[in-house]
């Protein structure tokens, strides 16, 4: 039997991990402080996209379950979306 999710393009967790990794980067190289920065960095601008998507009144809520889970990189979305939106 096939996966029915796996011909959906709009599922990229189907991608090999390779496609989905910037070949310009060196991955290998880059200590785990750098490499913990450059995931961060990716994280807020998918969230921050996601997040002004959103309809203003559910913004708030999002941004604060985001917070539960990772209360640092929660506070510094909450500032991305405060710049963004100013």
């Amino acid at each position: 039997m096939t996966d029915p999710l796996f011909s959906n393009d709009s599922n990229s967790y189907n991608l090999p991990i390779e496609a989905m990794l910037d070949s310009s980067t060196d991955y290998e190289t880059m200590s785990l402080k750098e490499l913990n920065a450059l995931v961060d960095t990716e994280i807020l601008a998918d969230t921050l996209a996601d997040i002004l998507s959103m309809p203003a009144c559910m913004r708030s809520a999002a941004i604060a379950d985001f917070e539960e889970i990772d209360p640092l990189l929660g506070a510094k979305l909450r500032l991305e979306v405060l710049l963004a939106l100013d």
